[in-house]
């Protein structure tokens, strides 16, 4: 119960930052970073060593990768000074094999009030009943007994029609999951008696034709969400459904373009520097992620700092388009678990997944939006979990 007292405590506490004055956010980051920078370099051996003889002062130190970050994982560099064994979190390994993330009592506190934070700003009830898409429940609580947080964790390993059916007896007013699930979900759900109120899509981009799909399934447009293990939930959608809303209270986001900032309507790498993660902070961590720059304020109101929708991974840019301007044009077609991409000799080979997708249509579509490069059709491929990513 203390720790649910924290939690809600924090959580009050992000939500009456989000209409701040842009100067009172900054200043607060500032004081944050500060802090943030003295415990990277007193406790974790990784920044101590890459930090020797460098003043802490955010743009002159180095940014990081997940190569990096590995390594130190292995070598001991990471997590912090002194940190017993705790629980550790797979990363989704769309950025090749999955880290193994240790995570604190202060960053599960973190987690919680950072996307609870996002659910009541798009209308939710303690009184609501949440379903989670996730392999590993979450721990459960003494007040859900008494019908308050009601959540039900459902695998999305479980076959098409399982899965509906558990979903369909939820009666969920809440809904998260990766784009992946809710796709599979709404492809075969039918008519919906209970329409949920809100719907988050995390853990992958989530496409136009996706977000399409869950807004005719289940009667509701989802909210993209952008986070990862190894950073906690960097930025939400408002009710606009249009940029992201960084978690400017927990995590700086910068964009770079060949390390320089980069200017409203140019994507940039997002790179990120935790604030109040103290187990295994990451300090200008490069996300391998691509976001465009936009112009702030929101017209909602809310004054946290803005970055376009992620727009894929950087190493996964076909001839200068990202991954969601491949899939965005592919839609009409198919959705992204319908098709692979591959580079191959000099042109790309493009497979469809199933017999009914058209993959000579595909292919003329992708040459099109990639400026008539020469893309081959290939024989399909069977993936064991349906694929939302171009691969290359």
């Amino acid at each position: 119960m203390i720790e649910s007292a924290r939690t809600w405590a924090l959580l009050l506490r992000l939500r009456r930052s989000s209409r701040l004055p842009p100067e009172e956010i900054e200043r607060r980051q500032a004081r944050l970073l500060a802090g943030a920078l003295a415990h990277a370099r007193e406790n974790v051996p990784l920044y101590r060593r890459l930090w020797d003889g460098l003043p802490l002062e955010l743009e002159r130190l180095p940014v990081i990768g997940r190569a990096e970050v590995r390594a130190a994982f292995a070598s001991g560099e990471l997590p912090a000074d002194g940190v017993s064994a705790l629980p550790s979190f797979p990363s989704s390994g769309t950025g090749g094999d999955p880290l193994e993330v240790p995570r604190g009592t202060t960053e599960a506190r973190l987690w919680r009030a950072v996307a609870l934070r996002t659910w009541f700003e798009h209308g939710h009830s303690w009184r609501d009943s949440t379903v989670h898409f996730d392999r590993t429940p979450g721990p459960s609580h003494p007040l859900q007994r008494l019908g308050i947080a009601r959540t039900t964790w459902i695998s999305p390993d479980l076959e098409t029609g399982e899965l509906r059916e558990r979903f369909t007896a939820s009666h969920a007013d809440i809904v998260a999951g990766t784009p992946t699930v809710l796709r599979r979900l709404c492809r075969v759900l039918g008519d919906v008696t209970h329409p949920p109120r809100a719907v988050f899509a995390e853990g992958e981009v989530l496409d136009r034709g996706t977000a399409e799909l869950i807004q005719r399934g289940l009667g509701v447009a989802p909210v993209d969400l952008y986070g990862l293990t190894e950073t906690g939930f960097i930025g939400w959608q408002c009710e606009r459904r249009e940029h992201l809303h960084v978690n400017a209270e927990t995590c700086i986001v910068e964009l770079l373009v060949d390390g320089r900032p980069a200017r409203p309507g140019e994507l940039g790498t997002v790179v990120v520097t935790t604030l109040l993660t103290r187990t295994a902070p990451m300090i200008r961590y490069d996300t391998g992620d691509l976001a465009m720059a936009v112009d702030g304020p929101c017209r909602c109101g809310r004054t946290p700092p803005l970055i376009g929708r992620i727009a894929g991974r950087a190493k996964e840019v076909l001839d200068g388009v990202t991954t969601r301007e491949v899939v965005d044009h592919l839609a009409p077609i198919s959705l992204p678990d319908g098709y692979q991409v591959h580079r191959s000799n000099g042109a790309y080979e493009l497979r469809a997944a199933d017999d009914a997708v058209d993959a000579s249509a595909l292919a003329e579509r992708l040459s099109g939006v990639l400026g008539g490069a020469s893309v081959i059709p290939a024989p399909g491929f069977q993936p064991t979990k349906p694929k939302t990513r171009v691969v290359v």
